[in-house]
């Protein structure tokens, strides 16, 4: 494709490597219109340190003159003896995809034919949760030397906001007035509500540990903060002078005991509830529900306009949103005998199984 600007790109391997660049992925990141802490340097950095699989760096960096324009972070995979990419922090994010500066849409298209020309070196990319508000997956032309599928994966619900805050909690979604009425309870009995965010974010790690202990999220291994790796990945998290002003920490408290937290990344114009638990013992207070109210009225009052509850179509989330996303997947393959091999063994088994889920429930 020819492009009105030169663009050039950088495969990058080591740790090294990555290192080095780490201001220039934070200068874009700073700027970048549509981003989310996942496709940070410090959030991909905290990822590989503690929770990413056995893999190998696969990141793809494009640059304009001397400018960082656009960021592909893979890594690389050993799967059933092929060699397979996946986005680098795909695990423990929601909203995944390139990292572009504005300006530089076309980077996107350029980082993908430099991931093809690289062909020879792996046989299969699951590319999951693509952020579409980043980049388009129907605006990129698939080189043709690769087989590319684009399916629907995941639904994403959320809140959109119209209206005055009365109106909203009146007329919207049930969740926001069971949440009303919950906080006032709360407050009665002597409940308090906290939001923490910027310096000293990192000392709720332990709340939010020991809040998720007592949760229902331990006995279903949904629990995401009570390994070693995973609680020293939550405080790198909390203590990034980067991501700290994008974090909002949500605890509820009764009797100065933590009974509650949401873990919510902010936006400019929206908030966006990552991780959230509630200690079992006192869900008769539904603290949760009241952390979700707290946070999304702030946000309405902040000038935000949406609460998003990013990936995921739990049946709960429908008592507080009126809107869905769709997140998509691209896989791609080299027209190979091994690539073709590739796909059957690990992509479409998956593909097949999320369909006839998908036919079960609407049937």
């Amino acid at each position: 494709m020819d492009f009105s600007r030169e663009y050039h790109v950088s495969l990058l391997r080591s740790a090294d490597e990555l290192a080095a660049l780490g201001r220039d992925w934070s200068d874009l990141y700073e700027i970048a219109p549509a981003r989310f802490p996942f496709s940070s340097y410090d959030w991909t950095q905290a990822w590989r340190s503690h929770l990413c699989p056995p893999s190998e760096l696969f990141v793809l960096a494009v640059r304009s003159g001397t400018r960082l324009t656009g960021i592909l972070p893979l890594r690389m995979e050993k799967k059933a003896g092929f060699r397979v990419l996946r986005f680098l922090t795909d695990g423990r994010a929601d909203y995944l995809g390139p990292l572009l500066a504005p300006g530089h849409d076309e980077a996107a298209q350029v980082l993908l034919e430099s991931l093809c020309q690289y062909s020879a070196e792996w046989d299969l990319a699951i590319l999951r949760n693509w952020n579409e508000s980043a980049c388009g997956l129907s605006s990129l032309a698939i080189p043709t030397d690769v087989v590319s599928l684009d399916t629907e994966v995941a639904l994403a619900p959320y809140l959109s906001f119209a209206g005055s805050w009365n109106e909203l909690v009146s007329s919207g979604p049930s969740g926001l007035r069971r949440g009303k009425r919950r906080l006032s309870k709360f407050e009665r009995a002597g409940g308090s509500i906290e939001r923490h965010t910027g310096a000293g974010l990192v000392a709720c790690a332990r709340d939010l540990q020991s809040v998720e202990s007592r949760s229902w999220k331990v006995s279903t291994r949904a629990a995401r903060f009570q390994t070693t790796q995973e609680y020293e990945m939550l405080e790198a998290l909390l203590d990034s002078d980067s991501l700290k002003q994008e974090i909002d920490v949500w605890i509820a408290r009764l009797d100065g005991l933590p009974v509650a937290y949401l873990l919510n990344l902010t936006r400019p114009d929206r908030a966006c509830y990552y991780q959230g638990a509630y200690d079992q013992n006192f869900a008769s207070y539904s603290p949760g529900t009241i952390l979700h109210y707290c946070a999304i009225e702030r946000t309405w009052r902040q000038g935000g306009r949406e609460y998003d509850f990013m990936m995921g179509a739990e049946a709960w989330k429908a008592q507080w949103t009126n809107g869905v996303r769709k997140l998509r997947q691209l896989v791609l393959f080299p027209k190979t005998l091994k690539g073709f091999l590739a796909y059957l063994t690990l992509a479409a088994p998956r593909t097949c199984a999320r369909r006839l889920r998908r036919a079960i429930q609407t049937s």
